[in-house]
């Protein structure tokens, strides 16, 4: 400690005269954590005090008194900064999970899942047995879950779900009707529905355009643009 102390600007040959007056006790850094644990303190490094980083202006930026740990206000706090990333809540719809390729129904009920894996979490931090009980049960899972479909980075309007009549989404990502280019989905396009086939560029389909050709006397810009107007009515 001394040694320690030594590379503060503020060291003076006093403070070890006064260190070598203190006489050490059963009381450990452990016991003094969790007896002021037990008072109330929440160790700010702890999960127990992790809040989503809003800035204050910030639409739905929580504002006025600090929360109250392990309240369900909390709760649902912390099951947005952990989970929201996975999921909507649109009026109408109800919860929608993203499955990795498109959107979906959570009717599978990952939310509640998800939100009982927070409350896990959060009871185990908790010191007294009725907290962690209380934090653990069904009441409190669904109140942090109702209470999460009021947050803003997660309320989602209904018109915002496949708002691009002119993308189609696929295994291997999300086509642009207007260029023909294949794109990396993401998550924010809020796209619904997949086809169950990718693309391949670079297929051939001999048969079909040897039938166009025929039909339309050879005309390849007829045979073009019947194949165009056959791709959008898919």
């Amino acid at each position: 400690w001394l040694t320690w102390s030594q590379t503060s600007a503020k060291w003076s040959p006093s403070d070890a005269r006064q260190w070598d007056t203190f006489h050490t006790t059963n009381t450990g850094p452990q016991a003094v954590f969790a007896a002021a644990q037990r008072a109330g303190w929440v160790n700010p490094a702890s999960r127990a005090a992790r809040v989503p980083d809003e800035p204050a202006d910030a639409p739905g930026a929580e504002t006025g008194p600090a929360l109250t740990p392990f309240s369900e206000d909390h709760l649902a706090l912390r099951f947005v900064a952990e989970h929201g990333h996975a999921f909507r809540w649109s009026p109408g719809l109800g919860w929608m999970a993203d499955q990795g390729t498109n959107w979906a129904k959570d009717d599978r009920l990952s939310s509640m899942a998800m939100a009982r894996r927070t409350c896990r979490a959060a009871a185990a931090e908790a010191q007294a047995l009725p907290l962690r009980r209380k934090i653990a049960s069904a009441g409190s899972v669904a109140a942090a879950l109702r209470l999460a479909q009021s947050d803003p980075r997660i309320v989602l309007p209904p018109e915002a779900w496949d708002a691009d009549p002119l993308a189609i989404n696929t295994p291997a990502g999300i086509v642009d009707l207007r260029t023909g280019r294949l794109r990396r989905r993401n998550p924010l396009d809020y796209v619904t529905q997949a086809t169950t086939i990718a693309p391949d560029f670079n297929a051939q389909a001999p048969t079909f355009q040897r039938f166009l050709l025929e039909v339309f006397d050879g005309e390849t810009e007829m045979v073009h643009f019947m194949q165009r107007a056959l791709g959008y009515c898919l």
